[in-house]
């Protein structure tokens, strides 16, 4: 409680500092920042009492600025994708060391894994084979992981050829007739 206390403490005179600083940019970088540190105390504050909050996973794409700064205020514009989102920008790779036929649910473990921030997903319970069923349909399918490879051409690697990881989830999502949701 002392931690956090002196944190907070230390937070407020560092943004009073940068405001009397009277420069803006300088300000508001410093609000984001301060913010940042106190959401994660809160969700880590919630946690200890086993509450679990529900976060927003992502990131901010990175952008470069030539901006002027002559002007009393420049806008820059920051764009938040999701998790899942990144997978756009990673190539599909074999869950082990060459490719294999896997069951859904291991792809679908791998998919996420290179998100890098989810640890749980959940599916329907009326993924079912039948009602009797306690296995999943996504446990007992299985797929072959060449699908996610187009044909080579001279000199062309695996790599070259492999579809990025965010086609792969939109194909199995459509195939299982389901919706990925970040949670």
């Amino acid at each position: 409680m002392a931690k956090r206390l002196i944190s907070a403490l230390v937070g407020v005179v560092i943004l009073f500092s940068v405001y009397f600083l009277k420069n803006d940019v300088v300000f508001n970088i410093a609000v984001v920042i301060v913010s940042i540190i106190g959401l994660n105390e809160f969700y880590h504050a919630v946690r200890q009492i086993n509450i679990k909050p529900i976060e927003w996973v992502g990131y901010i794409e990175p952008n470069a600025y030539n901006q002027d700064y002559e002007g009393y205020e420049t806008a820059i514009e920051l764009n938040a994708i999701d998790a899942l989102s990144t997978l756009q920008y990673f190539k599909y790779k074999p869950v082990g060391v060459k490719k294999s036929i896997i069951t859904f649910t291991q792809l679908i473990n791998h998919l996420l894994k290179q998100c890098n921030a989810y640890t749980n997903w959940y599916i329907s319970n009326n993924v079912k084979l039948d009602s009797a069923s306690t296995e999943s349909l996504v446990d007992v399918l299985n797929i072959s992981e060449q699908n996610f490879f187009d044909e080579k051409k001279d000199n062309e690697t695996d790599e070259d050829v492999a579809w990025c990881m965010k086609d792969v989830l939109e194909e199995v999502a459509q195939f299982l007739n389901m919706t990925a949701i970040a949670w």
